[in-house]
């Protein structure tokens, strides 16, 4: 069926060959997280305690979470360090006309200042240019639609009953804030809700802490809900070229959301300075048997780097 769709409207995407179309394209915002250095064998980093919650399509800083979140709920544009955790967020009208000028000044900059680079793809920007300024109108068309609509009492009630919400959410956060003023962390069953904590660091990139680790600090804390916010450890080893897919999913629950084919990265910590000894001395052989897979790991790559260094010489 795919095959014989007419895309003269739309593109193929280059890697699945579906068809694109421009009202199926959403807004997005690209955002560098360069206020954090990525993790590095042999130093310290601070990890932040996330929890992914069933039917969440994201994981979120414990800290933030209150149990009366409703189940699905998108983060909005504004929350505290949204883009570092979020993958969607929900945006404000002021917002979006905001973001679609900024993307229509950076063009028309482009334009201006590459003129004698840019002669090949300059009726594209302008067409593009005219699809934003377009995009604007509609949209602020929309809204207009939306907030002057026929004043019938249907429409007050409407009104009145928005009004009455927005005053009891107010009332709500207000509560939350003086509750979180109060105490450290919410009190809440993460077994019961089939959540799952783990650690990151404060970064984008796709750094979490190992399966092991979590083990570790369950026992010195005794349950996930004594995990504190935040956590220093010292980076062991950086297990690297993990890819998400359906096993590594059932076998860590709290990487399910992640989607298919993303490439994560696992820190193993060394906890002797956090941890009490006779609780890590429960993991000895655990631990032991990681390292020591560590070890063959660097000798296999080391073997094989010999190899290809000797492959490569010129035979005289």
């Amino acid at each position: 069926m795919k095959k014989m769709i007419n895309i003269s409207n739309g593109k193929k995407c280059p890697i699945c060959f579906d068809a694109i179309y421009i009202p199926d394209l959403k807004p997005i915002r690209w955002y560098d997280n360069v206020s954090s250095e990525l993790p590095i064998e042999g130093k310290e980093i601070l990890l932040r305690l996330f929890i992914h919650k069933q039917g969440y399509i994201y994981a979120f800083p414990y800290e933030n979470f209150s149990k009366n979140t409703s189940e699905g709920v998108i983060p909005w544009y504004f929350e505290q360090d949204v883009m570092d955790y979020s993958r969607i967020m929900k945006a404000s009208e002021d917002y979006m006309i905001g973001e679609i000028n900024r993307e229509l000044e950076q063009l028309e900059k482009i334009k201006n200042n590459e003129k004698e680079h840019i002669e090949l793809v300059e009726g594209s920007i302008d067409k593009t240019i005219q699809c934003i300024q377009q995009s604007i109108l509609s949209f602020k068309k929309m809204l207009d639609d939306h907030k002057n609509p026929c004043t019938t009492p249907i429409s007050l009630k409407h009104k009145s009953n928005i009004e009455e919400l927005s005053q009891e959410i107010n009332k709500k956060l207000h509560m939350q804030d003086n509750t979180s003023n109060n105490s450290t962390k919410p009190s809440y069953d993460i077994q019961k809700t089939n959540s799952y904590l783990f650690y990151r660091p404060q970064i984008v990139a796709h750094y979490y802490l190992s399966m092991l680790d979590i083990k570790i600090l369950k026992a010195a804390f005794g349950d996930y809900k004594f995990f504190p916010p935040n956590i220093i450890a010292r980076i062991e080893n950086i297990s690297t070229g993990h890819v998400v897919d359906n096993p590594l999913r059932k076998r860590i629950k709290y990487l399910s959301h992640l989607p298919c084919g993303c490439e994560v990265s696992f820190l193993e910590c060394d906890w002797s300075d956090v941890i009490d000894e006779s609780i890590l001395h429960r993991f000895d052989s655990e631990i032991c048997k990681r390292r020591q897979k560590r070890r063959e790991k660097i000798m296999q790559e080391s073997k094989c780097a010999c190899f290809r260094e000797k492959n490569c010489q010129p035979k005289p």
